[in-house]
């Protein structure tokens, strides 16, 4: 009976130690140049993230290279491996601004054609000799304000002697159990589109390595404004299956989705326009 009773107790704490584990939330504003705030919350567990907070939320699994892009609103979601993204998206931006194309008057055609070059430029591979010709020069300003109840020191991102962006960054929040950081910015860095050759600071070593001194709490994009901040950090368990699509989502090509998105987008200029 006593072994009954303690088998019967070990197997119900593993299909609980199989279902949730100690994780982070972590709930962020943004708040664009013009005021208009967002928030988005991050689940971490187990080197994996989650954004959660707009329509299109997406799930980062540093284990295995996959990434989750989902739509709320049509229960659908794409999904592949962090080392083919940027070849799809070239892939399927050309199909798609191949399409646009084809249906557009020649005058317009010569006007947007080397538009849309360009914007298939931006998923090419970056150039390290371009990234290490960066001039970036961080400065670390030492100690700084709290955040959420923990400490932070504050580093001026200089790009050719401008500031390009402020960040608070907090050693004390260590959530490197559950996220490595550095591995995170190095994974943005691979799938990140490419932009103008100063906005790619972002991809140097020395970002990076800002990043592996710990989570920051709080940025200030001086370029175009935006400013994001922590505003509530839990540490709770965190059911497993939050880092997958839902069972009952679909999984539809990329290109869909994005023409998908489009027609939304028209949807929303009719319903806004006065004719």
């Amino acid at each position: 009976m006593k072994k009954s009773i303690a088998l019967i107790a070990i197997l119900t704490l593993l299909v609980v130690s199989l279902k949730v584990s100690a994780g982070w939330v972590i709930t962020q504003r943004i708040t664009s140049d013009d005021n208009d705030i967002q928030y988005e919350t991050l689940l971490i567990e187990d080197n994996k993230l989650k954004s959660t907070g707009s329509d299109m939320p997406f799930i980062f699994d540093l284990n295995t290279g996959d990434l989750y892009i989902m739509d709320a609103e049509k229960r659908v979601y794409w999904s592949c491996n962090i080392s083919e993204y940027r070849e799809t998206m070239k892939k399927t931006m050309k199909t798609i601004t191949g399409e646009v194309l084809a249906n557009m008057p020649e005058e317009q055609v010569k006007m947007y054609g080397a538009m849309f070059e360009s914007m298939l430029d931006m998923w090419d591979k970056p150039s390290k000799e371009k990234i290490d010709k960066i001039n970036i020069n961080i400065k670390d300003l030492g100690k700084s304000e709290e955040i959420c109840g923990y400490a932070t020191k504050k580093y001026d991102i200089y790009v050719n002697e401008e500031v390009m962006e402020q960040i608070w960054v907090s050693d004390d929040l260590d959530i490197s159990d559950d996220l490595d950081t550095k591995v995170f910015a190095n994974t943005i860095k691979e799938i990140a589109p490419i932009s103008e050759d100063d906005e790619n600071y972002e991809s140097t070593d020395a970002y990076i390595n800002l990043w592996g001194k710990g989570f920051p709490l709080r940025s200030i994009d001086d370029y175009d404004g935006t400013r994001t901040e922590v505003i509530k950090i839990d540490q709770k368990d965190i059911d497993h299956s939050e880092f997958a699509p839902p069972p009952d989502y679909q999984r539809i090509e990329i290109e869909d989705m994005i023409r998908q998105e489009m027609m939304s987008g028209g949807d929303e200029d009719d319903e806004d326009s006065d004719w």
